[in-house]
């Protein structure tokens, strides 16, 4: 059904730090394949090539899969109908029927890989092709949750945000995965009533920062935005914003890859879909200098998703609007907004789910010589 991807003196010290250096630049762990290959509802995205390539899939059963492509880029298992299958779309035995999940890689052990249902847990390794019912019982809903390598890359934060004032952290290991705390959001906190079914929480790229909005249509057009860290799990908000009267939802937002501004997608109160681009100066965003990227008349409500890409885009599934568009920033820092695919009809549905982890769009997010500041070569 989907192939895989062709896929002590100073001559010395001089000598020992340049040997140093090319270790870091021979052994730097580049951004990851995981997401080169995206299957979104009955489309294949393609970004193992520039430009990435976009085209149908025959097969309309596509619309509802989940899939996992390994670290080189090649599609190594899928969920549908109920069946989990290998690389070669074989079946893979098991004595239980195969939910609504997500894949997650075990940290340093890419071979093994969780997937995680509500209630449910799964090890699955992909060259023994055996699957372990582990006995984790981790309540997390394959929409509303974030994962995330740690700070040491050695576990993975799996974040859920479906509770409407209580969100759930576990870290997951190659042999456990923990719950570490429950997070209480204090309802004064927030100035319109939560509501777990509109939490849309992502990280920028470097995993550093976070934005938020709670989508409840004609209800809440509050945002966040705040720090994110790695090390601990723990959210600390800088800014909130109510966007006001003038809009009866906020869909989604994204924060941009060089972390200069925030994205986005909200309904006005006469029926205009709007692209708002909010410039974030000294680490906070400037709400007052907000910035229309585009503006078109929607015919009813509509939702729509907005993620990240390793080819420095963020890609929005239009639902209701009928397409699929895409954001850049060009060389002169201008937000280029683009359509790559229209049709007559909604051709788009909130069946597929977002399969990443956030620390797959970063640049060498594990490499401990990522941060080394270029020494002073002193040569004889």
């Amino acid at each position: 059904m989907v192939k895989n991807l062709p896929q002590k003196n100073i001559a010395y010290t001089a000598i020992t730090t340049l040997a140093f250096v090319m270790a870091c630049m021979f052994n730097a762990t580049a951004q990851s394949l995981h997401a080169a290959i995206w299957y979104f509802d009955g489309l294949l995205y393609d970004f193992s090539s520039t430009p990435m390539s976009l085209s149908k899939i025959g097969n309309d059963n596509w619309n509802e899969v989940i899939w996992y492509i390994d670290a080189d880029g090649h599609h190594a298992l899928t969920v549908a109908d109920k069946v989990l299958y290998d690389s070669n779309m074989e079946p893979i035995p098991t004595d239980y029927g195969w939910h609504r999940g997500f894949f997650v890689p075990v940290p340093n052990n890419e071979n093994l890989v969780y997937y995680i249902e509500i209630g449910r847990c799964h090890l699955i390794d992909i060259n023994k092709r055996s699957v372990t019912d582990m006995e984790y019982v981790i309540d997390v809903d394959a929409i509303t949750h974030i994962s995330v390598h740690n700070s040491q890359c050695n576990k993975v934060w799996i974040i859920d945000n479906t509770a409407d004032t209580v969100w759930h952290e576990y870290l997951l290991s190659a042999d456990r995965i923990e719950k570490i705390r429950d997070i209480h959001l204090d309802q004064e906190n927030f100035k319109y009533p939560l509501d777990k079914s509109g939490w849309k929480l992502g990280l920028s790229v470097d995993c550093k920062h976070y934005t938020l909005t709670n989508f409840k249509l004609n209800n809440n057009t509050e945002v966040y935005y705040g720090d994110f860290d790695r090390q601990n799990g723990n959210f600390n908000r800088k800014a909130s914003y109510d966007f006001g009267n003038g809009y009866i939802g906020i869909l989604w937002s994204a924060i941009a890859y060089d972390n200069s501004r925030i994205y986005y997608t909200l309904l006005t109160t006469d029926r205009q879909y709007q692209i708002l681009e909010v410039p974030i100066v000294g680490g906070l965003p400037m709400y007052d200098q907000g910035v229309v990227v585009l503006s078109k008349t929607f015919t009813y409500p509509i939702t729509n998703t907005m993620y990240h890409a390793i080819d420095g885009k963020i890609y929005c599934n239009e639902i209701g609007n009928c397409c699929i568009s895409s954001i850049s920033i060009d060389d002169d820092g201008k937000t280029i907004y683009n359509v790559l695919v229209s049709s007559s009809e909604s051709m788009i549905s909130n069946s597929t789910i977002n399969q990443f982890v956030s620390t797959w769009f970063m640049d060498d997010p594990c490499n401990p010589c990522a941060d080394m500041k270029p020494p002073k070569i002193i040569s004889e």
